[in-house]
């Protein structure tokens, strides 16, 4: 029995020409399909990651190991080429086990030099990764489109960030802790604080998002889910798949 991925014509096998010394580079939105002849190969994502306006080079190594008819379909900043609004990962990795009835995994992860600095970035990830998450279950029941029962096996989402630095203590002390102390909490007592109430909203919206990712999660489509942060200390990570789960 083929495995499910297979039917997916727009992931593509990966061509021996195309690799050099058992390394291929991943261009983006351009999916490829893996099967277990494929796990001598190292796929590299190539980033170019701007931090106060200075460029770093980022390059991240996907070493996928898979069994006899397990399959990975693999890509960078990849998404649904009919929603042009869909934002996108740098990483998308979606797993699925030829056995039945077995737990099957996406996950969605960003390359960033720093996290903590910026309020703006962790926001974006959020709308990143609930794409990214989102593509891969349509992804998925596409490939089990047909298939009785439908979607037999468990999809469990996984979102992350790889980086160099995760700074905890600038997200709480620079964005946090500022937007507590400027929400009102008593009720207004003139026109000025009744205006500060009523933009309060998004203030509270923002808040909630960088105290769950303070604290390791985030709400992605509805479901609250713990974050992985993967902090390497050079420019070349690795992220090991063994089975469809990463080490």
């Amino acid at each position: 029995m083929s495995n499910p991925l297979q039917k997916i014509s727009r992931a593509k096998k990966i061509k021996h020409s195309n690799t050099e010394y058992g390394r291929f580079e991943l261009k983006h939105n351009d999916l490829k399909i893996l099967g277990k002849e494929d796990s001598y190969l190292l796929l590299e994502v190539h980033e170019i990651c701007k931090n106060e306006d200075v460029e770093f080079h980022e390059l991240v190594v996907i070493d996928s190991k898979l069994s006899n008819g397990d399959c990975a379909i693999v890509g960078s900043e990849c998404k649904s080429n009919e929603v042009e609004e869909m934002q996108k990962t740098d990483i998308l990795y979606l797993f699925v086990s030829n056995q039945q009835n077995t737990e099957n995994h996406c996950y969605a992860y960003e390359i960033k030099h720093r996290v903590g600095n910026s309020e703006k970035i962790i926001i974006e990830m959020i709308g990143q990764w609930a794409d990214t998450c989102f593509f891969c279950k349509y992804l998925y029941e596409l490939a089990y489109r047909g298939i009785e029962p439908p979607c037999s096996s468990n999809l469990r989402c996984h979102v992350g960030v790889i980086t160099e630095s995760f700074e905890k203590n600038t997200l709480l002390n620079n964005w946090i802790e500022p937007k507590k102390q400027s929400l009102i909490t008593t009720k207004p007592q003139n026109f000025f604080e009744q205006k500060l109430q009523a933009q309060q909203s998004e203030t509270e919206k923002k808040l909630k998002i960088l105290q769950d990712f303070y604290n390791g999660q985030a709400i992605i489509n509805g479901t609250i889910l713990p974050f992985d942060v993967r902090i390497f200390d050079n420019q070349r990570k690795v992220l090991h798949f063994v089975d469809g789960i990463l080490q």
